[in-house]
């Protein structure tokens, strides 16, 4: 069984990451898009989404089955 580890740590930076790429898009973006150019995991683009969005640093829109943030 593989070992649990905390990601508290990581999310934080994860979300820096993603707030910057989200600021050079300079438009909204897909969180997929986010997760392939980043190299995250699912789980790690939406736990740092919601840190930003707990921080009201993005607007988190759902269209169809997509996911797009942007900027607030």
């Amino acid at each position: 069984m593989a070992e649990e580890k905390s990601v508290m740590g990581d999310i934080g930076f994860e979300a820096g990451d993603i707030y910057r790429e989200i600021e050079s898009a300079g438009k909204k973006i897909k969180a997929t898009d986010l997760k392939k150019s980043l190299d995250l995991s699912t789980a790690s683009v939406y736990l740092a989404l919601g840190w930003l969005a707990r921080e009201d640093k993005v607007k988190v829109y759902k269209q169809g089955n997509s996911v797009r943030v942007e900027l607030s």
